[in-house]
This record gives C-alpha cells, structure tokens and sequence, in this order.
C-alpha cells in the first residue's frame, strides 16, 4: 500500500469516527453471522471457565478419595471380620476410583478439550477474519472515496480516473472475498458447537453412566462382603 493511500485510509477513519463520511453496508446476512459469532464465543468461553473450575475440583476430589483408601489400608484389626471388612472396603475404594476417573477423563476428553479446542482453533482465526474483513471494509470505502473525489476534480486525468477506479474495485473485491470467508467460518462453528453440545455431551453421558453402574457394582460387592 502506497503512502498516499495509507493516508487516504487514515483519512476516512478519521472521518468515520465523527460521522461524516461514507461507509459500506454488510449485508443482513453477514450482520447476523457475526452476532451469531460473538454470542457464541462469549457463551462458550463461560462455559468453557465453568468446565475447567468443575474438573480441577473433581480431579481434586478424586485424589481425595484415593488417599482415602490409601488410608483405609493402614487401619488394622485382630478380629478376623473386621479386618476382612477393610480389606473388601479399600477394594471398593479403588475400584470407585478407576470408575469415577473413567467418567471425568471423559468429561476432559469431550467437554473441557472439545470446547478450549474450538475457541483456540476456529474461534480465534474467525475473530482475525472478521478484523480483517473490518480493515479491508475501511481501505475499500477510502479508495471509493478517493475515485469519487477524482471524478469531482477538474484536475484529474482521465487516466487518474481509471486509476483509482482500478484500485476501488480491487479493494471492494478483497472486502467481498473475505466477507465470504467469515461468513464459511461462522457456519463452521456453529456447526462444531452443535457436535460438542450434541454428540459430544452425550458421550460423556455414556461414560458417566458407564462409570455409575461400575461403582454401584463396586458398592454392591463390598456390601455383600459385609454381611
């Protein structure tokens, strides 16, 4: 980019900010792609927050609930039924543990990674598109500006004229170009979002069902052990 338009561009940002130059207007389409957009990066980034803080006080938890049956293990007892009974109860201990790590590993797997993936990926990349589609909306109404001024002007040649006509009708080009990228790139994340709050979700379910029944199975067993 030229100085001359690099100070065209300067010119119309300045102009903008006080509302006394004309701009281009999105699309209706493309208007509520992006709202669409931030709503969605502003919903998933709070549940993403909620995700993380609930794991790490599940992992910690679970640590817990290990050195529980750590501690189980050191308890001793001359009679025979008792000691039988610790036994069977660090078992269980255990055997909870490894079903509650299996839903909770699931849970990081699908929910925390599946959503932190999105935002990092898609979401950031959309969020500089969108920028970009902003910057070359601004370079584009300049050089609009600039070729209307060229036209008005008793001083400009004809040949000044087509000119900067070529350069507005590269820049709208460009705009358009990467307004349709946004608009790809909003269906993509909606799309994932459903697969995460769909399938995703439901596969936690599963494991979370999975890892239930286990440890009732568990509970079960020492249960019967004791009586």
């Amino acid at each position: 980019m030229s100085f001359f338009d690099k100070l065209n561009k300067m010119k119309q940002f300045a102009k903008e900010k006080v509302g006394k130059a004309e701009t281009t207007a999105d699309s209706q389409e493309y208007v509520d792609a992006v709202a669409q957009f931030k709503a969605t990066k502003h919903e998933l980034t709070g549940f993403l927050e909620s995700a993380k803080k609930w794991h790490k006080a599940q992992t910690s938890a679970l640590d817990s609930f290990m050195g529980l049956g750590v501690s189980t293990a050191t308890v001793q007892s001359t009679d025979v039924t008792a000691h039988n009974s610790l036994r069977a109860f660090g078992t269980f201990i255990a055997e909870a543990h490894t079903a509650q790590a299996s839903a909770l590993s699931a849970f990081k797997a699908q929910v925390v990674d599946g959503i932190n993936d999105l935002i990092e990926g898609d979401i950031k990349a959309c969020d500089k598109l969108i920028k970009k589609a902003s910057d070359a909306r601004l370079d584009f109404d300049a050089k609009q500006a600039s070729f209307k001024s060229a036209v008005e002007s008793k001083k400009a040649s004809q040949a000044d004229i087509d000119a900067a006509q070529a350069k507005a009708d590269e820049a709208e080009s460009q705009h358009n170009s990467l307004k349709r990228e946004v608009l790809v790139s909003c269906k993509t994340i909606e799309d994932k979002k459903k697969a995460i709050v769909t399938a995703q979700l439901g596969e936690y379910a599963k494991a979370t069902v999975t890892g239930a029944n286990e440890e009732i199975g568990a509970a079960n067993k020492f249960i019967s052990s004791t009586q």
